[in-house]
């Protein structure tokens, strides 16, 4: 039998919606958790962090591109699969491609080099998915 003092609550993270065409925002935000997303190095953190779910279409790869406005200290980066597929830097956002029959979880959020928010401070983003057909 477990008792009260044994009890610890876990809070998990919200899981937004991922959708497979169309576009969604949100913004990564100072009180949003970290997370290590891949291999736990400090390269592989994340300061701060936001959830979505997604299950691709079982006939087409998803296209999932990230833009915000640039302005000193935003950057940003999406991560799936454990961290074994990470976004890759365009010149106005970034962009990451998910094999198609696949569901989990990607992750937004500041990479290591760029450092932590500060109290206050958010970066709002937009992402735009897309289907690919092989």
């Amino acid at each position: 039998m477990i008792s009260s003092v044994d009890r610890v609550p876990i809070k998990l993270p919200a899981l937004l919606p991922l959708p497979i065409d169309g576009s969604t925002t949100s913004a990564v935000s100072a009180v949003d958790p970290p997370d290590y997303v891949g291999e736990p190095y400090e390269s592989d953190y994340s300061y701060n962090t936001r959830y979505f779910s997604f299950t691709t279409p079982g006939t087409a790869d998803l296209i999932v591109e990230i833009s915000w406005e640039r302005t000193e200290n935003s950057a940003l980066m999406i991560w799936v699969q454990g961290g074994m597929n990470v976004s890759e830097r365009t010149s106005t956002g970034a962009v990451i491609r998910i094999a198609r029959g696949i569901s989990g979880m990607m992750l937004v959020g500041r990479p290591f080099g760029a450092g932590k928010l500060l109290p206050g401070q958010s970066v709002p983003f937009t992402l735009t998915t897309r289907r690919v057909s092989l």
